[in-house]
């Protein structure tokens, strides 16, 4: 956006207090590397500020690193882990010193936009040169305590961490947090008290009356739909009883067709082998019959080749004049022919009983 609607130009810039978070990380690898690596390597990770906490040495000549790193991200609120090389290394919130001035010694700004005139932190009173010692009365500036004006056992001192702590928290201002201090810690007087006991005593009853109210309505929800249910598991158990008797009879059933299977199949096996042993009988009177059959027709052609054999042998007999001449046929010829009609008759009785004997025992 670089304009509003009535043509007044505008810049928009990035807030960076409100969208910027600190952490603190312990972790002994980092007293090693410098500020500059330790920012490009944790870039991608949102890092965009690194400051290393150092500790004078015994000796108090040198300075070094303790490993405990502040680290600046660019979000409103710092993660919770953070991969430092193979190590994931936890954060905690870092709330800032409260920021005082070595020059007046007073809070909320620093000595180089001090305006005030320059104090001793022992006394309280102006300051002495800088070889002078200090030899009167210790006494605070801020609140008049027998301390030194940096000493944290000063209550404005840790009024004002409470303040700084509640600002890093919430993430608000400064101003904010310190109304925010100050009306938590404000004691009401005995008039306000009494005055406002009957207004706190009606509001805390409808409070309750409303809260007893919801609680009721849902208790009643869930006591509806515990009924429902419950009504439900009922048809449902009826069904499954009935599906249950159902399956028994179904049961009872099966076991008596079951048995009437078993004497029906002992049944049929005794009628198969009363029906075996009758076919085996029959088998061996077809047998039989064949056999009969085969010797007859046996008999049968010897027969016909013994009577061939004896009409061929015979000689005719020769028919004299007076014979031809007479009325009727010579007797041997009559006989001849009788003969032959008997043997016809007979053949046919013979297989007509054969017929009839198969069929008997068919």
């Amino acid at each position: 956006m670089k304009e509003l609607a009535d043509g007044t130009p505008i810049t928009v810039s990035w807030d960076t207090k409100r969208n910027t978070s600190r952490a603190v990380v312990v972790c002994r690898e980092l007293a090693i590397d410098t500020e500059d690596d330790i920012r490009t390597n944790l870039s991608t990770q949102g890092v965009t500020e690194v400051k290393h906490i150092s500790r004078m040495s015994d000796d108090k000549k040198t300075k070094f690193n303790t490993g405990v790193v502040i680290l600046t991200f660019s979000q409103p609120s710092p993660p919770e882990k953070l991969k430092i090389g193979y190590r994931v290394c936890r954060t905690e919130k870092y709330y800032p010193r409260p920021t005082q001035c070595y020059r007046c010694y007073e809070y909320q700004h620093i000595s180089k936009f001090c305006k005030k005139e320059e104090r001793c932190r022992t006394c309280g009173e102006k300051a002495h040169l800088e070889s002078d010692e200090c030899s009167k009365e210790i006494k605070c500036i801020n609140c008049d305590d027998n301390h030194i004006s940096t000493s944290k056992a000063c209550p404005i001192f840790r009024q004002e961490q409470q303040i700084i702590k509640i600002k890093t928290d919430k993430n608000i201002s400064y101003t904010a947090a310190r109304k925010q201090l100050i009306n938590n810690n404000e004691k009401p007087s005995y008039a306000k008290v009494t005055g406002d006991v009957q207004t706190i005593v009606e509001n805390a009853r409808k409070q309750w009356e409303k809260e007893l109210e919801e609680k009721m309505s849902f208790i009643s929800e869930k006591m509806k739909v515990i009924s429902e249910r419950m009504e439900a598991l009922n048809e449902k158990e009826a069904n499954i009883k009935n599906w249950y008797n159902y399956l028994k009879y179904k049961e009872k059933n099966l076991k008596i067709t079951e048995e009437k299977m078993q004497k029906d199949i002992e049944e049929m096996k005794t009628h198969c082998g009363k029906l075996t042993n009758e076919l085996q009988k029959k088998d061996e009177l077809i047998e039989k019959l064949t056999k009969n059959i085969e010797s007859q027709t046996q008999k049968t052609i010897t027969t016909k080749d013994k009577h061939g054999k004896k009409i061929k042998c015979d000689k005719p007999i020769e028919s004299s004049p007076d014979r031809e001449t007479r009325e009727g046929t010579p007797r041997r010829k009559s006989n001849r022919i009788n003969n032959k009609n008997n043997n016809k008759q007979r053949k046919t009785d013979s297989s007509d009983m054969e017929t009839e004997e198969l069929n008997d025992d068919n």
